[in-house]
């Protein structure tokens, strides 16, 4: 009797251990599936990205207007109240905040919004602020962001202004950023998106 209980609770352990998976899955979703490829879908989890372009890649490239820029990612957990979770979230959403300086700023600018994509990657800015799209590269564990359309706005505040919009160029459609210690966005983030732990 001891035994049979012994391998019903073991059969019952086992089969919790193959839900967790399913768990993660079914709180990031399918529609988040591009970005949950990029970083893993856990609460807590933070990726910093940053390329700062030298003089001598510039000068290689005139057409380029972008000098800097810097990414967070971040996945932050909901619970069905809509309360802050790491451990068995309902929900999860992938944040992202973005600062560029181009040739010429003297400070940079910053935008920021959520993450999705089934297919692609698309991090999107609220009130019709545009998208960039991430991407993998070939090799290394960096990655390319890339601009399409309209592109991006920073400084859209959904009521009296969508921003000021960097679009695709001749030298500004991908990005390809390092990756950074997490460090390099701590500022970034604290400023645009509120600090984390």
């Amino acid at each position: 009797m001891a035994a049979a209980f012994a391998r019903i609770f073991i059969l019952i352990l086992a089969a919790g251990l193959n839900a967790a998976p399913a768990l993660a899955a079914s709180a990031s979703g399918p529609e988040t599936a591009a970005i949950a490829a990029i970083m893993a879908p856990t609460p807590g989890t933070k990726l910093c990205f940053r390329r700062v372009y030298d003089a001598a890649h510039l000068r290689g490239h005139p057409q380029q207007k972008v000098r800097d820029m810097t990414l967070l990612l971040r996945v932050v957990g909901y619970d069905a109240q809509g309360n802050d979770v790491r451990d068995k979230p309902d929900h999860i959403a992938f944040n992202f905040a973005l600062s560029v300086r181009r040739r010429g700023d003297r400070k940079p600018m910053t935008t920021a919004g959520d993450c999705s994509g089934a297919e692609r990657a698309m991090c999107a800015v609220d009130c019709d602020g545009g998208a960039a799209f991430l991407e993998k590269p070939a090799s290394g564990d960096g990655l390319v962001v890339k601009l399409e359309g309209e592109g991006i706005a920073f400084g859209n505040d959904c009521d009296t202004t969508r921003g000021v919009f960097i679009a695709p160029g001749e030298d500004d459609k991908a990005f390809l950023l390092d990756r950074a210690p997490r460090e390099a966005c701590h500022r970034l983030e604290k400023d645009v998106l509120g600090d984390r732990k």
